[in-house]
């Protein structure tokens, strides 16, 4: 939907940043993607190619979510094997976050993914409290 309308602002004419009409070079240069890879054309098409690079992308996008609002990329220890511990554990709640909230409200689409995000972490938060409060209840 976000690609359709960038093409449909491209198509008439105007930028999102500025208020001047787009050039028609830059208009016929929208239409081009050149991608460079060291893999022979007899492994890999040009539309294979496309379609890697499109799912690299969403790729990127994900890891810029998660360090974003996971913090994958901080850590509050110093020893390597806490850190890597602490990472794995992020990583793993954030792939379940992520796997539920796309479960929950991918369908809907009146729902706002990052509410229903945070909504996601208060119950996770509520889980894990109860979670502690059952095992010191059992030792």
């Amino acid at each position: 939907m976000w690609t359709q309308r960038n093409k449909n602002t491209l198509k008439k004419g105007k930028s999102r940043r500025k208020t001047k009409r787009t050039s028609k070079l830059r208009l016929r240069l929208a239409d081009w993607v050149i991608l460079l890879t060291n893999v022979p054309a007899e492994r890999l098409s040009p539309q294979e190619a496309l379609v890697v690079m499109r799912c690299r992308w969403q790729i990127e996008l994900l890891w810029k979510l998660w360090k974003q609002y996971g913090k994958v990329d901080a850590w509050r220890s110093g020893k390597p094997a806490r850190i890597e511990t602490e990472i794995y554990a992020k990583l793993l709640g954030l792939l379940l976050h992520h796997w539920m909230t796309i479960l929950g409200c991918w369908q809907d689409p009146q729902r706002s993914l990052r509410k229903a995000q945070q909504v996601s972490q208060w119950g996770a938060c509520a889980l894990g409290f109860a979670l502690v409060e059952k095992c010191h209840s059992l030792g």
